[in-house]
């Protein structure tokens, strides 16, 4: 049998609530008035117990159409993950030659190379059951194409296979990761921080 939605359930307790409180208050008010015939209190129950039947009758076939119906109260979701094809960015990873290599992301493949190696602590993501992560140099490689071109995130996403908001993030965490080590990138000539002592 299908299951009983959780509404229909509340109604018929709701219901058998109702008919207790019912009863007793038509108990007390046959104590209070006398006059009452005994008549006419069978009768307003009789109906009350009428309409009960009548609502319990409406809401279980209501619940069985819905069932039979396929059209259940439960939103079934869209799937959490959409595939996106990146093709292009393993023909370029792939392929590339030195000078294309160095005419798209700004760097030669050897310090790109390094760039990921040395960045491969702070950015390197663990694989899931769920899916497989997104590897490092495929990373370093959204970030230097973003800062390379004047490419918005829409443009990358679709190049690298992945999500708009993936590209954002992605970029965030490795400039992060960059700006933590700045010491190895950018070192001060003596006489500046001399004189800015």
């Amino acid at each position: 049998m299908a299951a009983i939605p959780i509404i229909l359930i509340y109604k018929l307790l709701q219901l058998s609530f109702l008919r207790r409180k019912r009863t007793a208050s038509f108990e007390r008010r046959r104590r209070r008035r006398p006059f009452m015939l005994q008549q006419q209190r069978m009768e307003r129950i009789r109906r009350f117990g009428e309409f009960q039947q009548r609502l319990l009758t409406f809401f279980l076939s209501m619940s069985l159409l819905l069932n039979t119906c396929n059209c259940s109260p439960i939103i079934d979701r869209r799937l959490w993950s959409r595939d996106h094809p990146d093709q292009w960015w393993k023909n370029a990873y792939r392929s590339y030659d030195d000078t294309q290599f160095i005419e798209n992301f700004r760097l030669t493949r050897l310090t790109f190379v390094g760039l990921c190696n040395l960045l491969r602590a702070d950015i390197e993501k663990q694989d899931t059951n769920m899916r497989s992560s997104i590897s490092v140099e495929r990373r370093i490689g959204v970030l230097l194409w973003v800062l390379g071109t004047n490419a918005d995130y829409r443009t990358v996403a679709a190049l690298f296979g992945m999500g708009r908001s993936t590209v954002c993030c992605i970029v965030q965490e490795v400039v992060k990761a960059l700006v933590k080590r700045k010491s190895s990138f950018i070192v001060f000539p003596q006489e500046f921080s001399r004189a800015k002592d």
